[in-house]
């Protein structure tokens, strides 16, 4: 709550224009065996003090078991507010380089070294490269990455759910994502996004993009990136014991 007022608060501060709306948040399920889960969410966040509620109905095009709702939550235009943060920096003195790729870091020189052999000092020095690029703890060998995919259309205003949405699975339209490569995977999302498309779960005709990306997760399940992830181990290697 403390972190979706900052940006609020700086992005007035700054003068952002990124379209901060103040909507209720919803996490709902589509099956009778998601109920008793997402109460337990709900009465998680009231003892966190998160004004929750349990409820049945929402603005979705489809019929849901249940869901949880979390009013005066805020969504916004990310990018927009990324370069307004970035435009005061740069105003403030400091300095944004671009397409230098960082392969070490520099522990006795404070800072990090880049691909072409040049050191950038610092006086602190933050990794947020979700996949570690300094990977001392050997990380990497419990990671597994996986393909995720963002549609965006414009939504006339009679179609609005009113309201931002994601699963407890942790998706808001079509399938969770899949293994690159794993062509079984694949095929078992192509399946539920057909079948997702069935229950009127699709985005508008004309989207203005489909992008894919890829995150990486613990095959154990821990937390590495975003907080909360889950993903499953599918190699020997990985798999949690």
């Amino acid at each position: 709550m403390d972190a979706m007022e900052w940006v609020v608060r700086t992005a007035n501060a700054l003068g952002i224009d990124c379209d901060i709306e103040r909507r209720a948040a919803f996490t709902y399920g589509t099956e009778q065996a998601e109920i008793d889960p997402i109460r337990a969410e709900v009465d998680a966040a009231r003892e966190a003090g998160l004004p929750a509620t349990f409820v049945t109905q929402t603005g979705l095009p489809v019929e849901i078991s249940g869901a949880i709702r979390v009013d005066d939550q805020v969504q916004f235009h990310p990018r927009r507010f990324l370069l307004g943060l970035a435009e005061d920096f740069v105003r403030a003195g400091g300095r944004i380089v671009e397409q230098t790729r960082v392969v070490d870091l520099a522990v006795h020189s404070h800072g990090v070294r880049t691909a072409d052999g040049h050191t950038i000092t610092a006086s602190e020095v933050v990794v947020t490269t979700q996949f570690p690029i300094i990977d001392r703890l050997k990380v990497f060998t419990r990671m597994t990455p996986r393909r995720e995919f963002v549609v965006a259309a414009p939504l006339p205003l009679e179609r609005d759910p009113d309201g931002m949405y994601i699963t407890p699975a942790g998706y808001s339209f079509g399938p969770d994502g899949s293994v690159p490569g794993w062509a079984a995977a694949a095929h078992r999302d192509r399946r539920a996004y057909a079948s997702r498309r069935r229950l009127g779960r699709r985005p508008p005709a004309a989207t203005d993009c489909l992008d894919p990306g890829s995150v990486s997760g613990r095959c154990d399940r821990l937390p590495v990136g975003r907080s909360g992830q889950r993903h499953h181990g599918r190699s020997a290697l990985c798999r949690p014991s």
